[in-house]
């Protein structure tokens, strides 16, 4: 009885023990691209010369701009700096006509500082000297 009920589970299981597995793996490439932007428009699409030639980019869902040393730009930022003519490097996920940038590093690591203008200044009769405000961060 026992030899006939192994016999009956080996070859229930049996089929189950040939069968193929399947398994799919899908492999994203994430790549640096850099140049000179030539052409930019926010939100949708990015050109920049490189090396190469010209290299047409797709923005994904959510961009981050930052300086290359990490800093985050905000909006305002973005909209003064980020034009024609700057240099950048992007970060993008994809290959051939569909590349999506996610990052966009920008080159000139610039420190955006204001600095308070003195216009020219007559000392009354007898005074020599000047105090000035400085409304800057620490220098």
């Amino acid at each position: 009885m026992k030899k006939t009920v192994l016999s009956i589970a080996l070859a229930a299981v049996a089929p189950f023990a040939w069968g193929q597995v399947s398994s799919t793996t899908t492999t994203t490439s994430t790549t640096e691209g850099s140049g000179t932007i030539t052409e930019f428009t926010p939100g949708s699409t990015i050109v920049l010369k490189e090396s190469s030639g010209p290299k047409h980019y797709r923005f994904g869902k959510t961009v981050t701009y930052v300086t290359r040393s990490g800093r985050t730009l905000d909006e305002e930022t973005v909209r003064t700096r980020i034009k024609v003519g700057v240099p950048v490097r992007v970060h993008y996920l994809g290959e051939g006509d569909n590349m999506l940038v996610d990052r966009v590093i920008l080159d000139e690591d610039q420190e955006l500082r204001s600095f308070v203008s003195i216009a020219p200044f007559r000392f009354p009769q007898g005074e020599t000297e000047r105090r000035v405000l400085y409304t800057g961060p620490e220098v």
